[in-house]
């Protein structure tokens, strides 16, 4: 299945000092509520990874978003059986914590976590989506 005309996705690591920022969406295909990290498929117009992740960020949360301040940690094929597109993980260093900007209204909510809990809600299934998950991975391979 290739989807957004073939164009990479990214997955977005919205980081402030120690937290990290988690948007909660519905997704009607698992049938749940989730908290995840942003993310979105390449649009026509994105030039890179960086672009569409920080494009996906902001779009979702309204975070004042520089690609100057993001960082591509990889890229990851989220189902090869299935799925032909790619998605980057992206990481963007925030300046600040505040969502100030409009948003386009995809997410339900979002939230600051600290980084250090990201494992334990994994565990307990807070957060239990594979690109949130594969993401956790690239991030503490960084502070290893």
């Amino acid at each position: 299945m290739v989807a957004a005309e073939g164009k990479p996705g990214a997955v977005v690591i919205a980081q402030f000092e120690d937290r990290v920022l988690l948007v909660r969406q519905e997704r009607p295909a698992v049938g749940h509520t989730l908290w995840e990290f942003p993310r979105g498929f390449g649009d026509p117009e994105d030039t890179n990874l960086l672009t569409t992740g920080v494009r996906e960020l902001v779009e979702e949360t309204g975070a004042q978003a520089q690609i100057a301040n993001s960082k591509l940690l990889g890229e990851i094929w989220i189902d090869s059986g299935l799925q032909a597109n790619a998605v980057g993980i992206v990481l963007v260093n925030l300046e600040s914590s505040d969502l100030m900007g409009e948003t386009d209204g995809e997410v339900d909510d979002s939230k600051w976590v600290p980084i250090h809990e990201l494992s334990k809600m994994i565990n307990e299934g807070a957060v239990c989506d594979s690109l949130s998950i594969a993401a956790c991975a690239f991030l503490f391979s960084q502070s290893a």
